[in-house]
């Protein structure tokens, strides 16, 4: 029985949890984080009590002693990765369990083999408007200090991905390595600017599901023409409306005759 497997990335305030969490309950996936998996395992009595995504930002943002075990946790990761490699590993494997889930991680997409049957998603947004994003949640920072502490969060996550996997995270060489990727600066085009969040959130959700429903089309199987027909007709549809905003997509799925006969893991050849 073939199954949905969705990996997706983004860096801090590219609105990844917000947009995983909604998309896996939408499609029914089993929801796995690194994140969440990290912070519980390099830190398990850290005195959050909202373990939601906005309640760890406010708590380890604005706090100031919250802070500092923040930082003390990356440099914790930092002396020693074998936490960060046993959760990627685990995460990867994820992708042969026999269940239908959504991955979200920095690293699967990347260390995935190249005939993989998942869908592999990457949003990325402006350093300005992550950081724009990051000051709504915690307006009592100055936006001078949030900008080094955005940069400084990139940077040592970066270094970390890279001392264990030897895998630079925010290279451009990676863009083959995903399906979809979806670039906020786009919002501009489509908005006129930044700043409606819940306008933001919806179109990413729209182009998502679209290209995840044809993805799942695919990969199952058993869709009939009417299906691939009309599911190639919404990806045209919110390709029309959000362009802008995606940078990558796979083209065969416009094509529902080409879909069709497509088998997902030998897409790139």
């Amino acid at each position: 029985m073939p199954f949905t497997k969705v990996c997706m990335s983004g860096l801090t305030a590219t609105g990844l949890t917000t947009l995983a969490t909604i998309l896996a309950e939408r499609h029914r996936l089993f929801y796995v984080s690194a994140s969440n998996a990290l912070l519980d395992a390099t830190q398990q009595d850290h005195g959050c009590a909202d373990r939601s995504p906005d309640g760890y930002a406010q708590y380890f943002w604005g706090n100031r002693k919250a802070q500092s075990l923040y930082w003390a946790i990356f440099n914790r990761r930092a002396a020693n990765v074998s936490t960060d490699q046993a959760i990627d590993e685990l995460l990867l494997a994820e992708l042969a369990v026999p269940r239908s889930s959504l991955i979200e991680s920095l690293t699967s997409s990347l260390l995935a083999p190249l005939n993989n049957s998942a869908f592999h998603i990457l949003l990325i947004a402006p350093i300005a408007e992550r950081v724009r994003r990051v000051s709504l949640q915690l307006p009592m920072i100055p936006l001078v200090k949030l900008t080094k502490m955005v940069h400084s969060k990139d940077f040592r996550t970066r270094a970390i991905i890279l001392r264990v996997w030897k895998v630079d995270l925010i290279s451009e060489s990676n863009r083959p390595c995903y399906d979809l990727v979806l670039d906020d600066s786009g919002f501009m085009k489509i908005f006129g600017g930044f700043g409606d969040r819940e306008k933001e959130v919806f179109t990413k959700t729209e182009v998502c599901t679209a290209f995840i429903e044809m993805y799942s089309l695919i990969v199952g199987g058993q869709a009939s023409v009417e299906e691939f027909n009309k599911t190639a007709a919404r990806c045209r549809q919110v390709l029309l409306r959000f362009g802008p905003i995606v940078q990558v997509f796979p083209s065969v799925f416009l094509h529902p005759e080409q879909a069709m006969n497509l088998t997902w893991s030998h897409r790139h050849g």
